[in-house]
């Protein structure tokens, strides 16, 4: 596992600055970083997005997250967006999300919903591959 996916990883990022090392720092081909706002559209992320899902951060920037993850995921993936937007921990949930190939891979997240005044509100995601 790597080391950068970690619940106390995530939980020890509270500035913005924090959260933009992190994203530096992602370099684990099998692991990305990435912040969204409270609605899930893509913000910013580490550039092994691309290694994952096939698409350059370009053509993700300001796109919802929810528009690649596979429907029979999406009821799971309501209930840990609505937990992380209400509770100051670290959720996690694993989904299948479609690739720029139009296949999808399964994927598992930690998700944080920041409470700094730089940050307030945005949604930080350490999200890795995993096998199904």
């Amino acid at each position: 596992m790597s080391v950068l996916f970690s619940e106390s990883t995530l939980a020890a990022c509270q500035t913005a600055d924090q959260v933009n090392q992190l994203i530096v720092d992602c370099t684990d081909p099998l692991v990305f970083v990435s912040v969204h706002n409270e609605q899930g559209m893509y913000l910013k992320a580490s550039e092994t997005i691309e290694t994952i899902t096939g698409f350059p951060f370009s053509e993700m920037k300001n796109q919802s997250c929810y528009d690649y993850f596979h429907a029979d995921d999406l009821v799971a993936i309501l209930k840990s967006h609505a937990e992380v937007t209400i509770k100051p921990s670290v959720g996690v949930v694993n989904y299948r999300f479609k690739t720029k190939s139009g296949t999808y891979v399964w994927l598992e997240s930690l998700s944080k919903q920041m409470q700094g005044k730089d940050l307030a509100g945005m949604i930080v995601v350490i999200t890795r591959m995993v096998s199904k």
